[in-house]
């Protein structure tokens, strides 16, 4: 392990995480899953790591034996560790608008992007892309489940402020003119914004459980359907003149 740090080359290894502490399963149950190893004091014989606390990130420290103990315990899963070089490269990678381009399409028309990958990996099943609006409006079953797992709403906030950071990370890296970055944010701030208002509106039916409050929640996610798909063709047009 220190050698391998030594040579800048991080480890991913299989941890039984009932034994690290900091994580959700700490002393609670056994959970195996995988850490990623990246540096250690050798005096005090401690390794730091790369764990996930609640689906998060999380940076922590475990004495080498803990380490030891909990990789013993991970059962068939500890016959495999991952090494990663660390190579910072400043150049960073070329930018595939084409592909971007693409994606956006099928993120409008809902299409299962996971079938352009199934040499890789398995195709997914479910509903991709803007379909997911009118699936959820649509049916008293989904319905009732994004009243009740609020990650659902959680997910949909999270991926309008990724939008934001996207098209953030394109402007300074003068991909997009000052003019169509300044139309895409109005639209991109105007869906972040309303889905943190869906966000807090799910949180508090989850307290008061009212109709009213529904029937604003339902308000609130067709507007957001209609922020997102504005923003997505407003985008897609920028790109096609670009």
């Amino acid at each position: 392990m220190t050698e391998s740090i030594r040579h800048n080359r991080y480890l991913e290894i299989w941890l039984n995480e009932y034994f690290i502490e900091g994580v959700a399963a700490y002393r609670q149950y056994f959970y195996n899953h995988e850490s990623l190893i990246y540096g250690y004091e050798e005096n005090g014989k401690r390794v730091k790591m790369m764990s996930l606390y609640n689906g998060k990130p999380v940076l922590t420290e475990a004495p080498i034996d803990v380490i030891e103990t909990a990789w013993c315990h991970a059962c068939e899963n500890n016959a495999e560790i991952k090494g990663f070089e660390l190579a910072p490269d400043e150049g960073g990678y070329e930018l595939d608008l084409a592909h971007i381009y693409r994606q956006v399409q099928d993120y409008l028309s809902g299409r299962d992007c996971s079938e352009d990958y199934q040499y890789l990996a398995q195709k997914e099943k479910g509903i991709f892309g803007m379909p997911i609006y009118e699936e959820i409006l649509n049916h008293e079953q989904d319905r009732k489940k994004f009243l009740e797992d609020v990650r659902a709403a959680y997910s949909f906030k999270e991926h309008k402020e990724c939008m934001r950071f996207r098209f953030r990370y394109l402007h300074e890296g003068g991909i997009l003119p000052d003019e169509e970055y300044r139309l895409l944010m109005e639209q991109a701030d105007e869906a972040a914004a309303t889905a943190d208002i869906l966000l807090h509106m799910v949180l508090k039916n989850k307290m008061v459980n009212r109709m009213e409050i529904q029937e604003k929640i339902w308000e609130y996610l067709e507007r957001l359907e209609r922020c997102d798909r504005k923003c997505c063709r407003l985008f897609l047009h920028i790109l096609e003149v670009m």
